[in-house]
């Protein structure tokens, strides 16, 4: 493509230019599907899961704090984290949350 690294442009406008008008929902439903199964392991100690809701000690860096998965999720769903966690089990609920999640990222 030849874009440069420091070019400050939109992910929108490189989709534009390429010509992939994949819209924001898609991502949006894939991220919370795949939230969806991980969360419903029955493995307590899986690593999947612990990545996912911050569980990995770390020191953290100078500045303003890495947008994470759970904010994302939390964002998009309008739920705390603990109604998620209650929620992923009933799957026919949880596929509603996120096709209603995606329809409200596509209608952006």
């Amino acid at each position: 493509m030849g874009i440069s690294w420091v070019a400050k442009k939109a992910n929108d406008e490189i989709l534009q230019e390429v010509g992939d008008t994949q819209p924001p929902g898609i991502l949006v439903k894939r991220k919370l599907w795949y939230f969806g199964h991980l969360m419903r392991k029955t493995e307590d100690n899986s690593l999947e899961k612990d990545i996912i809701t911050g569980n990995i000690p770390r020191n953290r860096r100078r500045g303003r704090p890495p947008r994470s998965w759970i904010n994302d999720i939390t964002d998009w769903t309008d739920m705390s984290m603990d109604k998620i966690l209650q929620m992923i089990w009933d799957r026919e609920y949880w596929r509603d949350i996120v096709y209603r999640a995606s329809k409200v990222c596509n209608d952006k």
